[in-house]
């Protein structure tokens, strides 16, 4: 109990860090708009078989502390998933405004009245989330699952909405149908309120563009329907007993999105995602229950870093702004334990695209003045001008410990050092494409 209560006072104390982040790093006031946007994120209820009522208040006292709005609950058809799903709307409780919705996995869920009763349980809890006064639902997949009728359109209206309906209850659907791609999705799928894209990271070599995003937002403007995009920090798998063994090149990812986020302002934002931890895309606390194998590569690699550089961006994007404007000086630093190249003999062999990715450590500065940021990576130390606003710097890492700097006249604002070094081989014998994140102080 003694050990519960200490990780809650942590968590409150990460969130009251947060939100003095928050308040001291304001946004500009342009094309200023009262049109209301919500940022979620995707929370792998199958994740979460070790987890307590307590450690669901954990999550929600950082996702809160981020100014994250809600999160889209990933559910299969496992039974224990009510337990849990109960646990978390009643942690919920204490936090009226955050909102839960479900986000059914269709490549595993294949009942349409597991569907129906899962909507309808909780149709009337205070924290489920409504959009135009109906029951938020959104999917992973499930574009070829039609439960018997003739497609899918005409197995969600048959076997879930219009039961549903009969019961009183209107759903506002907004699936994951990604693999139809984005053109004519809306003139295709009448069944549709929304939609909403898995393509979180790209699929080669150059940086992610809102290409898809703006063919989903004409469409859906053209029928007066809603876009939620897709934004992630991160990935990497390498889990053999799914045969999963993969990364998307994400080093500057995060703050790609965000800035074209501001850009194109959907609707809504879902983050990809809160707690996935065998895809490393996960910017809560770790936490609950692993998949087999990933604890290697998840244990001890927090992505804090990707939490808090977000808080501006996530409260600019929701203000309606174009960009945030910087009142406090920050930094945020990731980079990979070992270089694409080592060889780790662990059996499973180097992910898919690996080769895309570089060898270097990462860091994102908010500079309120004309700074220096330096680095100093397995000894060597090499200083990078920053200027006011948002700044990227990159630079080659060299085997050994890695810390950070930001000055300004030749004097120490910030500090950092990584908690993991670079190894000149693979740590725990496998190979390890996650980062290590960490924030000046």
């Amino acid at each position: 109990m003694k050990a519960v209560l200490f990780a809650v006072f942590l968590a409150l104390v990460c969130a009251v860090s947060s939100r003095k982040l928050l308040s001291s790093i304001s946004v500009s006031n342009t094309s200023a708009t009262n049109e209301p946007r919500y940022v979620f994120a995707h929370y792998m209820i199958g994740n979460s078989y070790a987890t307590t009522q307590e450690m669901f208040k954990i999550d929600l006292i950082h996702a809160v502390g981020m100014g994250v709005d809600g999160f889209a609950l990933n559910l299969g058809p496992e039974d224990w998933m009510w337990d849990r799903v109960e646990k978390l709307y009643t942690a919920a409780r204490d936090f009226p405004n955050f909102k839960l919705f479900f986000s059914f996995d269709m490549h595993r869920m294949g009942d349409p009245n597991a569907i129906v009763e899962w909507i309808r349980r909780f149709s009337n809890r205070p924290n489920t989330y409504k959009y135009n006064n109906k029951i938020f639902v959104s999917t992973f997949a499930g574009e070829s699952q039609s439960f018997g009728e003739s497609g899918p359109n005409e197995g969600w209206n048959n076997k879930i909405k219009n039961p549903l309906r009969n019961q009183g209850i209107e759903i506002f659907f907004v699936p994951a149908w990604t693999a139809m791609g984005p053109n004519n999705f809306f003139d295709r799928n009448w069944v549709v309120d929304g939609a909403f894209s898995w393509n979180s990271w790209p699929n080669g070599g150059s940086p992610m563009t809102t290409a898809e995003d703006d063919i989903y937002m004409n469409g859906a403007r053209q029928k007066g329907k809603a876009y939620m995009a897709p934004l992630s920090p991160w990935f990497y798998t390498h889990l053999p007993q799914w045969n999963k063994n993969f990364l998307y090149k994400s080093e500057f990812l995060l703050l790609d999105r965000w800035e074209q986020m501001l850009r194109i302002k959907p609707e809504m934002i879902e983050i990809v995602t809160w707690n996935d931890w065998g895809e490393s895309s996960y910017l809560g606390p770790i936490q609950g229950a692993k998949p087999e194998n990933s604890d290697v590569y998840v244990d001890g690699y927090d992505h804090i870093a990707f939490r808090e550089m977000s808080i501006p961006f996530l409260q600019a994007y929701k203000n309606g702004q174009d960009q945030p404007t910087i009142n406090k000086d920050a930094f945020f630093f990731w980079y990979r334990p070992h270089s694409k190249n080592a060889g780790c003999g662990d059996g499973y062999g180097r992910p898919e695209r690996w080769d895309l990715v570089e060898d270097n450590v990462y860091v994102v500065v908010f500079a309120t003045s004309d700074a220096q940021m330096v680095i100093n990576t397995g000894g060597q130390s090499r200083g990078f001008p920053v200027r006011a606003g948002v700044n990227r710097v990159s630079t080659q890492f060299v085997v050994g410990s890695q810390s950070f700097e930001l000055q300004r006249n030749g004097q120490p604002i910030l500090k950092a050092t990584g908690s993991v070094p670079v190894y000149d081989n693979c740590p725990k014998g496998t190979y390890n494409f996650n980062c290590i994140t960490g924030v000046g102080k």
